[in-house]
Order: C-alpha cells, then structure tokens, then sequence
C-alpha cells in the first residue's frame, strides 16, 4: 500500500484518507495527485528503442555482462546492444539466423540459422570465436547442426549445447571437452533421433536432462545429459510447440498448439497431467520464485496462468496474438510480447494477475528479461528495433494503459534470480510460414 508523506498531513488507514488539516477537499486532491505521481513513477515504462539489422527473430540477454544479443534474420547479422549505454555492434550470424543461446558461465553465444550451421561468438570480445576445435581440427566460429533447427539450449554446468532440427527429427549435441582455455578445448558432436519435428526444447541443469518437444508426433523426447543418450518418450497433447522446465519442483510445462492444454511431466516419474488453456498456446514461461506457469495463447489473445502447487488454472486476457512470454522473478511481473502492426507488451503483476499495456515497435515476436538490471528487451521484427524496458521495481502497473481482461474468456479466479539464460519462444503461425517460404526459395 502507497502511503503519502506524512508531512503533508495526512494519514492513510484502510484505503482511506483522513484529513487532519482544516480542508478536507483540498487533502484529497492533494493526496490524489500524489498517489498518481507515485505510481507513475513505478510503472513499466520504454525508455529507449535501439535500431537492429533487418528483422530481428531472437533474442537473449547475459546478465552477467550486461549484452543483449539478437539475430537479425532478413539481413543475416547478430546485433550486440551494450545493456548500459545502448550503443550496438554487428557481427555476421550466418544465413538467416533466427536461435540464440547463451552460456553464461564460458561467455559464449551461440546462433543458429535456417540453414544448420551454427555462429560462435565469444563475449569477452564480441567477436567470432575462432580458436576451439571440433575434434582437433576446423574452426568453432562455425559449426554444424541438422536440417533447419529450431531450437537450442545450453546447460551452463556441463558446457554442453542441445539443437533440435526440425526437418530432419534429430538434436545435435555438441560437448565441449578437455582444455582449460579456448586454445586447448575440442569438441564433440552427437545426433540424436527424436520424435517428428521437434519444436522447443529445455535442459534441467539440476538433473542433467533435457526435454524435446516434437510437434509432428505429440510426444516429449528425454535425453540423459550424462550419457547423450535418450531415455524415454513421453505422450503430450496434440502439437507440443513450447516447452519451460521448473527446476525447483523437477516440473516440465508443455504447452500443446493444437490441443489447446499444457501438459504437466514430473521429471522423477514422467507421469503427466493435463491442464486446460487458452486457444493455440504457443509460449511458455515459469515463475520458480512463486511456482506459478504463464501460457501465451495466441489465437483468443490470453494468458494461462497455472499454480504449479494445486495444478489450477485460471485464463487473462492479453493483446493481440501473444506470441512471447517472460518472467522477472525479481519483480514477479510477467511480460507478454503482441504481434500486431502497432506491437504492444502487456504486463501482468503477478501478485494479483492485474494488467497493463505498452507500446513498442512493430510486430514484436521475442522478448528476454535481465532481473539484475530490471530491463526487459523485446525485438520488434516489423520494426527493426528492439525497445526496452525499465521494469522500475515491483508495484502497481496502473500508470499504464489498462488492458484489461479478455471479455468472454472464462476467466477464472524458482529461486531468486535465474541462473539459466532467459528463454524466448516464437508463433507457429510465423514459424510455418518462414519455414515454408524459405523452403520454397532453396528448392526453386
């Protein structure tokens, strides 16, 4: 609760104001312009918008260095925004680069494209990382995946990297072994079959072992991070196309496209449970502060919110066509990217799942989160710009233009900060239709 100045006196008791001076009109609107004045203050609010490369696709934030990394698709470059002055740097990202990953314990990034090669960036210098080697020989700034991934993760612990190639039903695990500094390491690769067109994928750094959702067979591939080796295959509901591990509970949240449910896999057992969602879900984001699961749903425009404890869910609205969803746990607000011409970002207190909106740049499709900083950066792919965001701590977002709930929604009643990489997820429909018209281009 916002308590006015005591100075001004006046005392606040129970949502009320009590005048103590000799002119009770002249208290309230003293005191109404004041409160107004506070949470202004603490809104969300875009503080700056940072010109990219053409079409920005992905995006992940270090927040050890405070970079921000996004791959640029139509003009094949990764731009590299200094998280303290927004001041940017380009670097080639290969053929259409659309999946970013960060290890923040080597200081490595790594960017996938279309095509199945993979860029390596090394962050102490934000320049191509050219001394490892991949089984003694060849270069590291260029490595090779599978037939147009779609997916990637790094497990920080075991400096492994995780690609799930969409056309080809295959992960690429790439180990990075031996060496105690870049001119000493090697590396070697694994594939892997999986289920049909494996859409997301996540790693448990707590169990070692990695969660791919393929969303051509229904199912969830389990892969043993200490052998590389897969273990079991799980039932989901129809299309699986995002996929969030709660490494506090050992919890794998699936959210099905098509089937229009999360599903709910604990990672001691596999056994599953299903969960009621909103149209065409297709992001998926996990509070682990607050056990709680947020699923954007793109086709009726609403969040999911799961309780994770009781396995309940009630439905809010959002903007139009949510395609990207993050979490702050630092703050509990969660951020829900718009795909629309004139792109918003809805923003939910998690505390009593109110909403508010902003505006940002054009046709918005990812969005990481840096709760050190309390920015949370969101690429707009019409605009070629990403905007950011100062959260400006915890609090009311009512400075903001209400969104407000989705009408006939049916609306119902981790640890500090995260020490994996921010996820950010994309929409199928856009997705698909990338996947097709580049198809189309390298077969004519």
């Amino acid at each position: 609760m916002i308590k006015p100045n005591d100075r001004l006196g006046l005392a606040w008791d129970r949502g009320k104001v009590k005048y103590q001076g000799s002119k009770l009109k002249t208290a309230i609107l003293v005191t109404a312009i004041l409160i107004a004045g506070v949470i202004e203050a603490r809104a969300d609010a875009v503080e700056a918008t940072v010109v990219t490369g053409m079409q920005p696709w992905a995006i992940a934030v270090d927040s050890v260095t405070h970079r921000i990394y996004v791959a640029n698709q139509s003009d094949s470059i990764v731009t590299i925004i200094n998280g303290t002055l927004n001041s940017t740097t380009t670097l080639p990202g290969g053929k259409n680069p659309d999946v970013l990953a960060i290890n923040p314990a080597t200081n490595k990034i790594y960017v996938t494209n279309y095509f199945g090669s993979i860029t390596v960036i090394k962050g102490a210098t934000d320049s191509a990382a050219a001394a490892d080697t991949i089984g003694g020989t060849g270069s590291m700034s260029t490595l090779i995946a599978g037939n147009h991934p779609s997916a990637m993760a790094v497990n920080s612990l075991t400096d492994e990297i995780y690609v799930a190639n969409f056309n080809d039903n295959t992960v690429t695990v790439i180990s990075v072994v031996n060496g105690i500094n870049d001119s000493t390491k090697t590396l070697s690769t694994t594939t892997l079959a999986v289920g049909s067109g494996p859409e997301a994928l996540a790693v448990n750094t707590a169990t070692n072992m990695v969660y791919v959702a393929n969303s051509g067979s229904n199912n969830v591939t389990v892969i043993n991070g200490s052998t590389n080796m897969v273990t079991t295959t799980v039932n989901a509901g129809s299309e699986p196309w995002a996929i969030a591990v709660d490494q506090a509970t050992d919890k794998i949240y699936v959210a099905n496209f098509a089937g229009n449910t999360a599903t709910i896999i604990d990672g001691a057992t596999n056994l599953t449970t299903t969960v009621n969602t909103g149209a065409g879900p297709v992001a998926i984001a996990v509070n682990q502060v607050t056990n709680k699961i947020y699923v954007a749903n793109e086709a009726d425009s609403s969040v999911t919110v799961i309780n994770g404890a009781s396995g309940t869910s009630s439905t809010i609205g959002a903007g139009s066509n949510p395609v990207a969803i993050a979490v702050n746990p630092a703050t509990n607000k969660i951020y829900v990217a718009n795909n629309q011409n004139l792109g918003t970002v809805t923003v939910i207190e998690g505390t009593n799942d109110s909403e508010a909106t902003m505006s940002v740049g054009s046709f918005p499709v990812a969005l990481a989160v840096n709760s050190v900083t309390n920015r949370i950066y969101v690429a707009n792919s019409g605009g070629n710009s990403v905007s950011v965001i100062y959260g400006n701590g915890s609090g009311s977002t009512a400075a903001d233009s209400t969104a407000g709930t989705k009408s006939g929604c049916g609306c119902g009643s981790g640890s500090g900060l995260s020490l994996l990489p921010p996820i950010w997820f994309k929409a199928r429909s856009m997705k698909k239709k990338a996947r097709l018209s580049k198809t189309a281009v390298k077969e004519s």
